[in-house]
């Protein structure tokens, strides 16, 4: 298709910008295919599944590429941490976070809440994962390592995501049910489905008195950045 041919000039640069957006998420998505190719070959990973009353997710998690929050996940899960949490957070066409637990307790503002202590981010290097529909990342602030309980389901490739936030696990099924929760969905229980054998899941954690001082607690990022790329 000729996008010159397009007369009206807005979409006929939003035209080019999704052609862009292709072309540098294509290499992007074929390395990916291969991790994952690599991944399903095995078949070792542990999973867990999410149950909400809009039906059930079920999540494979980076436990090579990830491991500390894979274990700091799945640590809180087995812990109940997450079972009454509530998502507060939804952004059409980007993503849904979940798992502040002031939510849940009605004690401080949704999304500044967290497990009382952080995590290190695993969001750099080239063993790092990226960004795309089906994926599972770690929320925090613009600082580092601020992360701790909270979550969110990617609804599309956030490219300028990466290196930024740990991506740590992909939406297996349910991908339908993820881009149908919206705030205030419950998240009524998470539980493992599998654990890697010989794997042991005691996260390292910073204490909370060390961490990073942050406004805006667990957030994502702010609103304007959201818009990125949209």
């Amino acid at each position: 298709m000729n996008l010159e041919a397009i007369e009206d000039v807005a979409v006929r640069a939003q035209a080019n910008n999704i052609v862009r957006q292709c072309e540098e998420i294509k290499p992007l998505w074929d390395a990916e295919l291969a991790v994952r190719a690599k991944e399903e070959a095995a078949d070792n990973l542990p999973r867990v599944e999410v149950r909400t009353p809009k039906g059930s997710i079920l999540i494979e998690l980076f436990e090579d590429d990830a491991p500390n929050t894979v274990a700091n996940f799945i640590s809180l899960i087995q812990n109940d941490y997450y079972d009454g949490i509530a998502f507060h957070r939804f952004e059409p066409n980007f993503m849904i976070q979940g798992g502040c637990p002031n939510t849940k307790t009605g004690e401080g503002a949704h999304g500044t809440g967290g497990p009382g202590y952080t995590i290190a981010d695993e969001c750099k290097g080239d063993n790092a994962r990226l960004h795309f529909a089906d994926s599972v990342a770690m929320a925090k602030t613009s600082a580092p390592d601020t992360g701790g309980s909270q979550f969110y389901f990617n609804h599309r490739p956030t490219t300028w995501l990466n290196n930024r936030h740990t991506v740590f696990g992909r939406v297996l099924e349910g991908r339908e049910v993820a881009c149908q929760l919206r705030k205030d969905d419950l998240i009524q229980d998470i539980t493992v489905v599998r654990l890697r054998d010989g794997s042991t899941y005691v996260p390292q954690t910073i204490s909370e008195a060390n961490a990073s001082p942050v406004e805006d607690g667990g957030e994502l990022m702010e609103a304007d950045e959201a818009k990125e790329g949209s």
